[in-house]
């Protein structure tokens, strides 16, 4: 089992590899003993995905007015701002 040394990273960058390799380990292990599971496999890429757009709000700041920060409130409601950010990860192209 993981502990939480071993997922350590010290950048976004090194969290997006992260994510990837765990995206990556979710299909192997799903083609091997998950049963080739369609919900599973959508759970990989969705880890894959939140990975790559980690780095997003460096490269676009409209992410910091929508969102906020520890400073000043984003223009989306917090109550809104999950669903928002869930819609962003549904839009997000997939890399094959």
């Amino acid at each position: 089992m993981m502990n939480s040394d071993t997922a350590d990273f010290r950048s976004l960058e090194e969290l997006v590899e992260l994510l990837e390799a765990i995206g990556l380990r979710l299909h192997a292990k799903n083609r091997i003993s998950g049963g080739e599971s369609g919900y599973l496999w959508h759970l990989a890429e969705i880890i894959r995905d939140a990975g790559r757009m980690a780095t997003r709000a460096n490269e676009e700041p409209e992410l910091l007015a929508l969102f906020g920060d520890g400073d000043q409130a984003g223009s989306i409601p917090e109550e809104a701002q999950r669903d928002h950010f869930l819609s962003l990860l549904g839009d997000y192209p997939q890399k094959k």
